[in-house]
């Protein structure tokens, strides 16, 4: 499990999201990725949905999140450039 901190749609603070794949040298599959529910706060805090990582050939890995509001039901997917994601509970 990883921690996000930062803005999404210009609404802001944190939650957690668990993710896995099976990751190979020439693919990735079997992505599971949630974005773990209650755990958001301030802004965020009714934050649910899913996501998923892409890794580009140079290595660097970029997330994205479609998010459904509590509430309000809309779906929106945000692009999210990541350098580096706080793990939650010592996982790697």
């Amino acid at each position: 499990m990883e921690s996000f901190d930062g803005a999404l749609h210009g609404q802001s603070d944190a939650f957690t999201f668990a993710h896995a794949a099976t990751t190979t040298f020439e693919d990735r599959s079997r992505e599971f990725f949630t974005i773990v529910p209650g755990s958001g706060t301030g802004e965020l805090a009714a934050t649910t949905g899913t996501g998923g990582i892409v890794v580009e050939a140079d290595g660097t890995h970029r997330i994205w999140f479609e998010r459904t509001e509590a509430g309000i039901g809309r779906v929106n997917r945000f692009p999210v450039a990541v350098r580096a994601a706080r793990s939650v509970g010592g996982c790697r």
